[in-house]
């Protein structure tokens, strides 16, 4: 497998362009976090507002409102 995890394997990367929707997925639920298990995995959808460097991304809401750090 040279090297390879099978998730690696699974793994179908995407290259967003500015002004695509995209969902962002939560902290694990169950950590200490206040996420419960049953809540959902992904929140959004949010706008990518910026694209900073390879496969990292400024993102906001569609009320405008920018989310404080990059996303990857």
């Amino acid at each position: 497998m040279s090297g390879r995890t099978i998730l690696q394997l699974k793994v179908n990367p995407k290259d967003f362009t500015q002004g695509d929707l995209v969902l962002k997925q939560r902290l694990l639920a169950g950590s200490n976090l206040e996420i419960l298990k049953l809540e959902p995995n992904w929140e959004g959808p949010y706008i990518v507002r910026e694209i900073v460097g390879p496969n990292t991304y400024y993102l906001m809401t569609s009320e405008s409102t920018q989310l404080p750090r990059t996303w990857s």
